[in-house]
């Protein structure tokens, strides 16, 4: 059966392998969770915030993979239910099941440094809502689940993370939703059921509306990620109490479009050196002696069988002489005699024993599935060496054609002594025998559905091109083909050798991942901070090249908007943050030229720089943000 492979995956793969770089043979890989903490997603819609959620906590917490916690709540039939999410996939829980979640966060395996607290952070997305009253009906339940999480007995500081939806179509309900969260400050409902709110709305700063919540779970992340922090703070700010909103700015190594460009490259490479299909081995004047045929028109592998196992069986000169004859009196030597001579002198008893010998071997054969599978696997191994994937397909469609071939060998002479002549003739009935020359023919069968899937899945590949954009940023494309380039000048006779060569798919997948690997290998660009990997390229293409001074701007100047709009200007921001590795040049370059008040979280990674601001909303700015 062939196996799925997708250029996505190849991407995936070569953008996994730039992040282990990233975080091999780090001593310190960046600060870690302080509390117990817990991502409680609310409803089917806000379920679709896990993939994203949990890849970027555990791209920046790795080692925690099985203490992060995630909760999914639904409400079926006017019951809660309650399912686990794990990279293993989803469990169903119990109310019990809940609690017993909740007090594994506290046990003496988990590796939080201080279990005074438990975070819980909500997550609700109103995009299916259809009044106010969708919202208010989830504080009840999220009140059920905190008692869940003995929240009598337990610190807890909890947050509702809010994907406000304020499409144009949904206008009426947001603002609903805007003014009753304006009354959180007063301790409604809201204030009764969680302790803060971070209010994310897909109406920017700038009037943009967006077309996913990508980059809300982006500062989803961000947050849970700053607000799990030793430093009273910023942890302090995140739970004051209040509603609260954002502006995000995030720059990065674009893993993304450097390994399209990278593996499209590779796939082009490699297609050129596919042969055209016009492929006639039937015409091939070599093709006998390449199916491992003699000039004899035997089988080698089955004249091989006979003079190992089937010479033995024939009679020596003096057992010649015990053959009947037609004229017992005469003194002529049995073993100078002709075979054809000796087999008419002996009334056809001579032609009958050598039939009888290949009967039985023919028996044996039928039954010993060892010696067959031995053959297959032989053979094929001949058909591999000898034919490529595409004059194997061409073989197995004209199988016929090749039976034919296989089991037409010349008859021997008779000419010859009788015993020589009779090793001649047992290699002849062999491979005369359809049914054994069948063995053979089967692995031919076998080598051609392989390279019947090797093909599917090549072409499927090719397909798979079609489903992704093109790089449109024509620096990352330009630089990035350069160094394609510049490693098929090096390698690329051998790789397309070792292709050519290929016939499982099985190899394929590892064979072209095994590929990206040396290419990444090839140029310390692919494993440079990216900061580093931004002043490569815009040295190449004569653009500026100070790239810490243009990475501080796309972080902390005019383009960066605050995901809520507001008819007043927010205030002074509670906490202003940096997440980026620590002790970069990068990270001296932003700590020079950033007001003093910023806020810098190691995350380890140096293939990405966060700037997350989160700013207090008042409750005027809810309320006339929210009028029509």
């Amino acid at each position: 059966m062939t196996t799925s492979l997708t250029i996505q995956d190849l991407i995936r793969h070569f953008e996994d392998r730039l992040r282990r770089i990233d975080r091999q043979d780090l001593d310190d890989t960046g600060r870690e969770p302080q509390f117990p903490q817990i991502v409680i997603y609310l409803g089917g819609d806000a379920h679709s915030a896990h993939q994203a959620v949990s890849s970027n906590l555990l791209q920046i917490w790795p080692q925690y993979q099985s203490e992060l916690k995630f909760l999914w709540v639904q409400e079926e039939e006017s019951k809660l239910s309650f399912s686990e999410l794990s990279p293993e996939g989803s469990r169903a829980l119990s109310e019990d099941g809940v609690q017993e979640l909740a007090s594994s966060l506290f046990g003496t395996r988990m590796h939080f440094r201080d279990r005074s607290k438990l975070l819980v952070y909500y997550i609700l997305d109103t995009t299916a809502f259809l009044s106010k009253d969708d919202l208010l009906a989830w504080f009840p339940r999220m009140n059920r689940v905190k008692e869940l999480m003995c929240a009598h007995s337990t610190d807890i500081l909890d947050v509702l993370f809010l994907l406000l939806n304020e499409n144009l179509s949904r206008q009426k309900t947001a603002a609903q939703i805007r003014d009753h969260l304006s009354g959180f400050y007063q301790g409604n409902d809201v204030r009764q059921a969680v302790g803060s709110v971070l209010l994310l709305s897909n109406r920017r700063s700038d009037n943009a509306i967006l077309e996913d919540w990508g980059i809300c779970y982006q500062i989803l992340s961000a947050a849970i990620v700053l607000s799990n922090n030793a430093d009273p703070r910023v942890a302090a700010s995140f739970f004051s109490g209040s509603v609260m909103t954002a502006s995000y700015a995030r720059e990065e190594k674009p893993l993304p479009q450097i390994g399209q460009v990278v593996v499209k490259g590779l796939i082009d490479e490699l297609s050129k050196a596919v042969p055209p299909r016009d492929i006639r081995p039937l015409d091939d004047p070599r093709l006998p002696e390449k199916l491992g045929v003699t000039k004899q028109g035997t089988l080698a592998l089955l004249d091989e069988y006979a003079e190992s196992c089937l010479f033995a069986l024939l009679p020596s000169e003096e057992q010649l002489e015990l053959f009947p004859r037609r004229d017992s009196s005469s003194q002529t030597s049995m073993a100078i005699l002709p075979a054809r001579a000796f087999n008419e002198y002996t009334m056809g008893a001579w032609e009958q024993y050598l039939g009888s010998i290949v009967r039985k071997a023919q028996e044996k054969l039928s039954m010993d599935s060892a010696v067959r599978a031995t053959w297959r696997e032989a053979y094929r191994a001949l058909l591999v060496e000898n034919f490529s994937r595409e004059e194997l397909l061409y073989l197995a469609g004209h199988l016929q054609d090749v039976e034919d071939l296989l089991t037409a060998p010349k008859a021997p002479g008779q000419d010859a002594p009788v015993l020589s002549a009779a090793q001649e003739q047992l290699k002849y009935m062999l491979s005369s025998d359809r049914e054994v020359v069948r063995i053979f023919l089967s692995a031919l069968e076998e080598q051609g559905r392989a390279a019947q899937d090797f093909a599917d899945m090549w072409n499927s590949l090719l397909r798979s091109m079609r489903r992704i954009h093109t790089v449109r940023d024509n620096n990352i494309a330009t630089f990035y083909d350069r160094k394609v380039r510049h490693f098929y000048d090096r390698c690329g006779a051998d790789i397309c050798q070792e292709f050519a060569d290929m016939h499982d798919t099985s190899e394929l997948a590892q064979f072209l991942t095994g590929t990206l690997d040396r290419i990444v290998d090839s140029d310390e660009i692919f494993s440079s901070a990216f900061e580093d990997e931004l002043e490569n390229r815009l040295n190449e293409e004569a653009l500026p090249t100070d790239a810490k001074q243009y990475i501080r701007k796309k972080l902390t100047g005019n383009e960066v908007f605050v995901y809520l709009q507001t008819n007043f200007a927010l205030g002074e921001p509670l906490v202003s943050s940096i997440l980026l590795k620590a002790g970069t040049p990068l990270h001296n370059n932003l700590y020079n030229n950033l007001p003093p008040t910023t806020y810098y979280y190691d995350t380890g990674s140096s293939t990405t720089a966060e700037a997350l601001v989160i700013y207090e909303v008042t409750a005027e700015n809810l309320v006339n943000g929210g009028e029509l």
